[in-house]
């Protein structure tokens, strides 16, 4: 399913990736890589996370977590900040993707 804008502000894109773990597992890893892309706003582990992202993904960025079948499937409900649009949804996948993937190959 391609996102959806609402209302110009607001892009969904439900599901937007998939975490290969259950979700308190999927929820540890993305609260734990959120500091490289910005600010935790706030979190109702194991199902919801805000982060405002920084940079050239700034904007207020809503994970919805929903079990699937050994797995979690993460979607992403972005808010544009200070009036502005959101950034493109396909950008701010890649750097959750990216950041998951660095944390995993990282030592130790």
């Amino acid at each position: 399913m391609a996102p959806r804008p609402a209302g110009g502000r607001v892009v969904d894109d439900i599901p937007s990736f998939v975490v290969e773990a259950l979700p308190a597992v999927a929820f540890d890893v993305l609260e734990t890589v959120a500091p490289l892309l910005g600010t935790v706003a706030d979190s109702e582990p194991p199902y919801l996370l805000d982060v405002e992202l920084e940079g050239a993904l700034r904007c207020l960025c809503r994970l919805e977590l929903l079990p699937e079948a050994g797995s979690t499937s993460v979607g992403m409900v972005l808010v544009g900040l200070d009036g502005g649009h959101p950034p493109e949804t396909d950008a701010v996948r890649d750097a959750w993707i990216a950041a998951i993937n660095a944390a995993e190959s990282a030592p130790g």
